[in-house]
C-alpha cells in the first residue's frame, strides 16, 4: 500500500509505501469457496498514528475521511489458463503460441529449459474475457530441441508446457 505525508522538516511532502498482506481466500461469511467468475469488492482501510489513542491503543476508525479506504473489485479465478496451439515456421525459424483463459491471460513467455535463455515474454492487453492470445516468438538463436511455454492469468494461475522442436529447425540456418 502507498501512502504519502507531509515532513516538515525538509518542507515536502514524502512518500512511503508497506506490503499489506490480505488473507482473504476468497470464501463467503460462513468459509465457503465462491463460485468461479464471482465478482467481489475488496476495501482496505488505513489509519495514521494520529487516529489511534496512545492510551488505549484503540483506532479512531470514524474520524477517517473518504481517502483513507482502498476499494478495488476481483474476480475469483482458480481455473488454470491453456496453450491451444503451437506452431513452427521453419523457414523463418518462428514459433507462434497460442494461449486462452477463462478471464484473461496476463503472460505468455517461452525460454529454453536447458539453460535459460529467453525468447520472449509477452504481455496481451485483451479487452474481453475468454479471447485467444497469439504471440510469434524468434528462435533464430535457438539450439537445443526442447522449449517450455508459460501462461499466466492474473490470479496467479499459470500452465507449462514443454514444446518438442524439430532438429531440422536447430540445424537451419
Amino acid at each position: 500500500m502507498g501512502a504519502g505525508f507531509y515532513y516538515s522538516a525538509a518542507s515536502a511532502w514524502q512518500r512511503v509505501s508497506q506490503p499489506v498482506n490480505l488473507t482473504w481466500s476468497g470464501t463467503d461469511a460462513q468459509g465457503q469457496p465462491l463460485p468461479e467468475g464471482t465478482v467481489a469488492e475488496v476495501q482496505v482501510t488505513l489509519a495514521t498514528e494520529y487516529y489511534v489513542d496512545a492510551k488505549s491503543g484503540r483506532t479512531d476508525w470514524e474520524a477517517l475521511g473518504d481517502g483513507a479506504t482502498l476499494t478495488t473489485q476481483v474476480t475469483i479465478d482458480n481455473t488454470t489458463p491453456e496453450l491451444t496451439g503451437v506452431s513452427v515456421d521453419p523457414v523463418s525459424r518462428q514459433l507462434t503460441v497460442t494461449a486462452k483463459d477463462n478471464q484473461f491471460v496476463a503472460i505468455l513467455s517461452l525460454y529454453n529449459p536447458d539453460n535459460g535463455a529467453s525468447y520472449g515474454i509477452f504481455t496481451p492487453n485483451q479487452q474481453t474475457p475468454s479471447e485467444t492470445v497469439s504471440q510469434v516468438f524468434d528462435l533464430s538463436n535457438f539450439t537445443g530441441t526442447k522449449l517450455r511455454a508459460v501462461v499466466y492469468d492474473y490470479a496467479a494461475n499459470s500452465a507449462v508446457y514443454d514444446v518438442s522442436v524439430e532438429k531440422s529447425l536447430v540445424t537451419r540456418k
